[in-house]
């Protein structure tokens, strides 16, 4: 695999691409998809003879977020959402390309007003509609609003048990969200932590609650002001190793530079 980026004031693209062989598995889920794991499968399968084709495609909607964590870079609470008609017109030039996967990222990207909508125009173009989120603002309308727009996926932050210096993204705030969605999501839900941004033991704890709760975990490195990761500390390499051993935690789909 390999990465190419792209990046221009108010969005900004990466996207990844495959080369054979493919070897992937989709989690099972319970709860019906507007797009189905088959579908995807098959979108992957293709993708994956042409080396050209952008597997993942990640779209900043907006930079504004509604947190300030430490070592977050990726954030201001100043700009304009990008516009609708703007970010339609992106998705038109995606599916010429035939990307895959489509993520929407922030800032926040549920501040955009017009979330749901960008959802369903991705889906209705043939493609496979993701956010990343801090869940912060979810409530059951939206969720519903998401689930009928044909989201497909959803990857949640969590750094630690409790709010400090560092992060704003601990599970005494994410906790609720996730009851709301293991009630109302018919997309898959996955919770991602920072490794290195607080506790290791902490993070332990927090994918064990993840886990419990019956969606997918996975941990990501912290990285510099250049986008570089940093190195992992002994205490935080076997906090991962015991996180990776959890039973029931779900098989990722992707994987990138900043993952382990």
């Amino acid at each position: 695999m390999f990465v190419s980026a792209w990046q221009q004031p108010g969005a900004a693209f990466a996207s990844f691409h495959l080369q054979p062989p493919l070897r992937m598995k989709l989690p099972s889920f319970d709860k019906p998809l507007r797009i189905s794991r088959q579908r995807v499968l098959w979108k992957l399968a293709k993708a994956a003879l042409d080396r050209d084709r952008p597997v993942l495609v990640q779209i900043v909607v907006t930079r504004r977020c509604n947190l300030a964590c430490g070592y977050c870079y990726e954030y201001d609470k100043v700009s304009k959402p990008v516009p609708l008609a703007e970010l339609k017109a992106r998705v038109d030039a995606l599916r010429k390309l035939k990307a895959v996967f489509v993520t929407l990222n922030g800032g926040e990207p549920l501040l955009h007003p017009h979330i749901a909508e960008l959802v369903r125009y991705i889906a209705d173009a043939g493609m496979v509609p993701m956010i990343n989120t801090n869940g912060h603002i979810l409530k059951a309308p939206l969720i519903k609003s998401l689930n009928e727009a044909g989201l497909f996926g959803m990857q949640l932050s969590c750094d630690s048990l409790e709010d400090n210096e560092v992060t704003e993204k601990s599970m005494r705030r994410l906790r609720p969200k996730l009851e709301l969605l293991r009630q109302h999501a018919k997309f898959l839900v996955r919770v991602n932590g920072v490794l290195g941004s607080g506790n290791p033991a902490e993070m332990e704890k927090v994918a064990k609650v993840v886990v419990g709760l019956g969606f997918g975990f996975q941990c990501s490195l912290m990285r510099d002001s250049h986008g570089q990761a940093l190195p992992l500390s002994k205490e935080a390499l076997q906090a991962y190793l015991r996180i990776r051993a959890l039973k029931g935690r779900l098989p990722q789909i992707l994987h990138d530079n900043f993952q382990l």
